[in-house]
């Protein structure tokens, strides 16, 4: 189904939208850092979750297009392979341990769900 939502558009409105979703992919930069909503921390990436998401993927600050294609990729083939949203988590983000040893780096992507 399509829900549609009025401009200007912001993350509650998806409360209670009724998202039925096993993953939700949030590729963008700072999709799961917070915000202030009302005395209330929340984030776009919590929003799809209270939504209905099961797993939402998302990252807490800015990471460079190279290394979030290389973890989605990673994460994805995982997920193929796998069936499994958690395993494929840690094996892109221990790709990304490995490949940079940086937690500024590996640490940006966060599975948010059951």
């Amino acid at each position: 189904s399509v829900v549609s939502f009025s401009v200007p558009f912001f993350p509650f409105d998806l409360y209670g939208t009724g998202i039925r979703a096993e993953l939700i992919t949030l590729s963008g930069c700072q999709t799961a850092a917070p915000g202030l909503n009302y005395g209330n921390s929340f984030s776009l990436a919590k929003a799809f979750y209270k939504a209905g998401g099961r797993y939402v993927l998302a990252s807490l600050w800015p990471v460079s297009d190279r290394l979030t294609k290389t973890f989605m990729v990673d994460f994805y083939t995982a997920l193929k392979e796998s069936g499994s949203v958690i395993h494929s988590y840690h094996a892109a983000v221990s790709r990304l341990q490995d490949l940079t040893g940086l937690p500024a780096y590996w640490s940006a992507f966060i599975l948010i769900g059951l």
